[in-house]
């Protein structure tokens, strides 16, 4: 199992996450359809 020391990458994802769901909570407030989101 590889350990969880890689600070730098883990930063990087969690950057990538958080555009993600900023994407999504922004076409959720835009009344975007169900269909589109998913």
């Amino acid at each position: 199992m590889r350990q969880c020391m890689d600070v730098p990458n883990i930063q990087l994802r969690i950057k990538k996450i958080q555009g993600q769901l900023n994407a999504i909570s922004k076409m959720v407030e835009e009344d975007v359809p169900c269909e589109d989101i998913l």
